[in-house]
């Protein structure tokens, strides 16, 4: 069996190779239907880990800080006391095992001293797991039959203290699908964008400025209501005026130099014609990648989520009910209007597992030997980057030989800080599309960028460290 990084890295792989040349919803349903998918189940609700820690990390603050700040209702213990009833045999087996009672709450402390778990809160609990899920201190997947029940995560107190407890696998998966998605089908929108094309083209973005909470519960909310992402412009003008007090319009017009160059730079890519969706969904991403990178990880944990009960159909040979997943393949045939940006997309999946890699392993001297190379791929402040390195020199915490590869240190340090905190984005520059991770700490912004052009064979090395 593969590790969990290498099992994520074949994943992204496998799923990677249904959107390679323009997405094939049928080509998945065909498979399905001749059973022609043959994924360990442990591997998949791996993945679904994965894919859960990515939007966690890359929403949480976001949602929590920036956008929905106090917006979020007390009811969000309710809401996990009544999701515990979907999953019997998993809360059941956890109750047992350990000798505690699974309420509100998805996380549970080992105090070893005493040799007993304690519940810790809810609040407690989403900081702990997100810390966790950052510096990779999670693992030991727990599965009964392939479905993981329960996984191991540790981490350090305040004062240093080694701590360990359990995260209930489904109650984790169950609250970064309603809460953490940036979703209004799943969880909930902590904002809405879009291209308005008609004489001119305008980017638009709605965010949340009223007092409504947001409890989970029937995904109620204002930021959650049709007529906000309607495409009769109509209806939305009337929603939000008559709503004007609960919501922020931002509008950035865009030129027309800037439209013709976003043309070229899609049309090279893509290497035909695209439709007006598919060019709004391009301008979009650029503009906005945080809803772009939201859906790509909700449909992308949809397809997962589907092929786990595809695989559990298939195990217990009950073969009429493959019928019934299928609509849930259908759901996803809009993402043929986003074929650029997904095949983006999961390239930044590799680049995050490799983050994780670096919170796991002190990176070797001979594996920064091999992507040393690539430092000039990458464009960054060289003031920071010595910096940066004299700093580490000074505090000894770069190992002897190092610093002869100090700017490729610097530069995946930078990558593995901005994928903790969920600073990633798209840009154009010289008529390429480049990624851009950002660490930022207080005032103290860092910057590093390479563009999509140069990335493949990057991705390639750095894989190959992950066995």
């Amino acid at each position: 069996m593969f590790s969990y990084l290498k099992n994520n890295v074949e994943l992204i792989k496998y799923y990677g190779d249904y959107y390679k040349n323009s997405f094939d919803i049928n080509k998945i349903k065909n498979d399905i239907i001749n059973r022609k998918i043959n994924i360990e189940l442990l591997d998949l609700y791996r993945f679904r880990i994965f894919l859960d820690a990515c939007a966690l990390l890359y929403n949480k603050d976001k949602i929590e800080k920036e956008y929905f700040a106090n917006l979020f209702n007390d009811d969000i213990k309710n809401y996990l006391n009544n999701i515990k009833l979907q999953f019997p045999q998993a809360i059941d087996i956890i109750e047992k095992v350990f000798k505690t009672k699974i309420e509100d709450n998805l996380y549970f402390e080992f105090n070893k001293a005493e040799n007993k778990i304690i519940n810790i809160s809810l609040w407690e609990s989403k900081k702990i797991l997100r810390n966790a899920l950052a510096h990779m201190d999670y693992g030991s997947f727990t599965s009964y039959g392939g479905e993981i029940y329960f996984f191991i995560i540790s981490h350090k107190d305040e004062k240093g203290k080694n701590i360990e407890g359990i995260i209930v696998e489904p109650l984790f998966h169950a609250l970064v699908h309603t809460y953490y998605l940036n979703s209004v089908q799943k969880s909930v929108a902590y904002k809405h964008t879009c291209i308005e094309i008609n004489n001119k083209c305008t980017f638009k973005e709605i965010r949340y400025k009223g007092k409504e909470k947001y409890s989970g519960i029937n995904r109620c909310h204002p930021m959650n209501h049709k007529a906000i992402y309607s495409k009769n412009l109509l209806i939305k003008y009337n929603f939000l005026k008559s709503h004007e007090n609960d919501f922020e319009i931002k509008s950035a017009p865009i030129d027309s130099n800037t439209i013709n160059l976003y043309e070229n730079i899609l049309y090279k890519y893509l290497n035909r014609k695209y439709t007006l969706e598919e060019f709004g969904y391009f301008i979009k991403s650029i503009y906005d990648i945080e809803s772009t990178f939201s859906n790509f990880l909700t449909h992308l944990i949809q397809l997962n989520d589907t092929l786990i009960d595809y695989t559990k159909i298939v195990k217990s040979n009950k073969l009429d009910l493959l019928d019934i997943i299928l609509p849930y393949i259908e759901e996803l045939k809009e993402d043929f209007e986003s074929e650029l940006d997904f095949k983006l997309l999961f390239k930044l999946l590799y680049i995050i597992n490799f983050s994780f890699y670096l919170e796991e392993n002190n990176i070797e001297n001979y594996e920064l030997y091999k992507i040393h190379k690539y430092k000039n791929f990458f464009i960054f402040n060289p003031v920071q980057m010595v910096e940066f390195i004299n700093k580490k020199i000074l505090d000894n915490t770069i190992k002897i030989g190092t610093e002869v590869y100090g700017d490729i240190f610097y530069i995946i340090t930078k990558i593995r800080n901005s994928v903790a905190h969920g600073r990633i984005r798209f840009e154009i520059n010289n008529s390429k599309i480049y990624f851009v991770f950002q660490d930022t700490f207080y005032k103290r912004v860092e910057e590093v960028k390479i563009a999509v052009d140069d990335i493949d064979e990057f991705i390639k090395d750095i894989n190959s460290f992950i066995s």
